[in-house]
């Protein structure tokens, strides 16, 4: 049986706050030695939440197997150790005071239950800090660090508005919700409620098998190989598009309802990780009302009156990329162009261009005089439905900012080729025949063109020798689409809905 309480005291023991001020740099980090801060800290109190996920630049600085590279824009190093080049240090000393006082400030503040203050302090990745406060806490913290987790236990606890609380907001709720009940006991019963509403959340698995390091378990290979196959691409038009973001950074994936901007947009960031890691990819909706408040920081209404100052999803994002600056983090954006860019991005529209990432291009927020960065490995991808005609188009100071991919019907991609070959339907080889000749029509239709095109989406997954599914798809997929396209023209818009329908009779 697991002594969390007996691992708690034990910690304590190892490192009580009243010492932290003499602890030393080689007590704190130090590859030959189990009883390092940082080993107590991520492996010797796993049992009491996990700080699972990223790199060691999480504790701010650290002692190295293999050296950063020496122009990394985001770390110093010396002959041993690394560390973070915003705390603007050039020996390892003057930089491991900055982790220190921040770990004392942590500790004070948490044995205190001054939650804000531990908030604003940002010299450590966010997970660490936490689990900081929680050793430090008396028991009066729930050992959950993650965000995401914390507002998964919030909802399902009734928690008004939970997604968008800070942690200390979060914290609080769930500690009244734990009344006199024993914390660790407590904490038994939120592992069942995560455990329950999502078993398949490699975060949520993490929680009582914290560490990678610790485990087996990885998360699912994805090759490039993989990509044109899956999505329906030529392999050429992966290879130009996998380039442009990697260079650009920021791209936009155009095209008509049905050709799979979604569905490449995550894989294309899969194939580029070499893995399906969920944790480095942000999705989001833009919509009419979004704004700079919601994206990148603002003061949002209390639930007991006033204001407080939130952070956005992509301000998160960003700092959760900033603690892992030597992987690849994704954020995608559907729907880019419904939402006032100008208005979303603010003063960070100059800091999302290639040119401008990394520490040395930060500028100072609006809200809190802040300064910022966007980390040079997050790339943003956007998805833009080129056959609204309702949404207006990007303004060209914010085009430069982006490349734009056009992403096509895939109905001729080796993997759309097999996929059909495998089916042997000849009715449905008929009507991928037909499509693909209603789109050379659509194409070459001075009122439309290719951005309208019947996208390949539409015809995956389909059920064998089912006449409904077909009529289905044409009826309620197809047909309203061209009664739109040809509104001026019912002639036309029935002539070829009819000649669809009779390919299945």
């Amino acid at each position: 049986m697991v002594n969390r309480r007996g691992t708690y005291k034990e910690f304590q023991a190892a490192f009580p706050k009243e010492r932290l001020a003499e602890m030393t740099l080689s007590e704190y980090t130090n590859l030959e030695r189990e009883n390092s801060f940082c080993y107590w800290v991520e492996f010797k109190t796993q049992d009491l939440g996990s700080i699972w996920g990223g790199s060691s630049y999480k504790f701010g600085i650290y002692e190295y197997r293999k050296r950063p590279a020496q122009n990394a824009s985001h770390v110093i190093s010396n002959n041993k150790y690394a560390w973070y080049r915003k705390y603007n240090k050039g020996t390892d000393e003057e930089a491991f005071e900055v982790v220190k006082n921040a770990i004392i400030k942590i500790a004070e503040h948490a044995s205190k239950g001054e939650l804000e203050a531990i908030e604003k302090i940002d010299e450590l990745g966010d997970v660490y800090k936490w689990k900081i406060a929680f050793l430090y806490s008396n028991e009066t913290l729930i050992p959950v660090y993650k965000r995401k987790i914390l507002i998964k236990l919030a909802n399902h606890l009734g928690m008004p508005d939970a997604k968008n609380a800070n942690i200390p907001s979060l914290q609080k709720f769930l500690m009244k919700q734990k009344g006199d009940k024993d914390i660790f006991e407590f904490y038994v019963e939120l592992l069942k409620i995560i455990k329950e509403a999502d078993k398949s959340n490699k975060e949520v698995k993490a929680l009582e098998k914290p560490n990678p390091q610790m485990s087996d378990k990885s998360n699912p290979k994805y090759s490039e190989e993989d990509f044109p196959n899956e999505v329906f691409m030529k392999s050429a038009d992966y290879a130009r598009l996998k380039s442009l973001l990697l260079e650009k950074k920021n791209i936009i994936l155009q095209g008509a309802p049905g050709v799979g901007k979604t569905y490449s947009a995550k894989r294309l960031a899969y194939s580029i990780m070499g893995e399906k890691d969920e944790s480095r990819i942000e999705f989001i909706q833009f919509h009419q009302n979004y704004s700079y408040e919601d994206f990148i920081m603002g003061y949002k209404p209390k639930d007991d009156g006033g204001f407080e100052l939130k952070r956005g999803v992509f301000y998160n994002f960003c700092k959760k990329a900033q603690n892992d600056p030597d992987k690849d983090y994704f954020f995608i954006i559907d729907e880019i162009n419904r939402g006032n860019m100008s208005k979303i991005f603010g003063e960070l529209l100059m800091l999302i261009e290639n040119n401008y990432r990394g520490e040395k291009h930060e500028i100072r927020l609006a809200y809190n005089d802040e300064y910022f960065f966007v980390p040079e490995k997050l790339h943003i991808i956007g998805m833009m439905n080129t056959a609204d005609r309702s949404l207006a188009m990007i303004d060209y100071a914010l085009r430069r900012r982006f490349s734009f991919f056009d992403i096509v019907p895939g109905f001729d991609s080796d993997g759309f080729k097999k996929y059909q070959e495998k089916l042997k339907d000849e009715t449905f080889n008929k009507v991928i025949d037909a499509i693909k000749a209603l789109n050379s029509e659509i194409a070459e239709d001075d009122s439309l063109g290719q951005g309208f095109c019947i996208g390949h989406s539409y015809f995956c997954n389909k059920e064998p020798d089912v006449k409904m599914w077909f009529e289905n798809v044409i009826k309620y997929d197809i047909e309203p689409m061209l009664r739109e396209y040809w509104f001026d023209n019912t002639e036309k818009f029935k002539k070829e809905t009819s000649q669809l329908l009779s390919l299945i009779i």
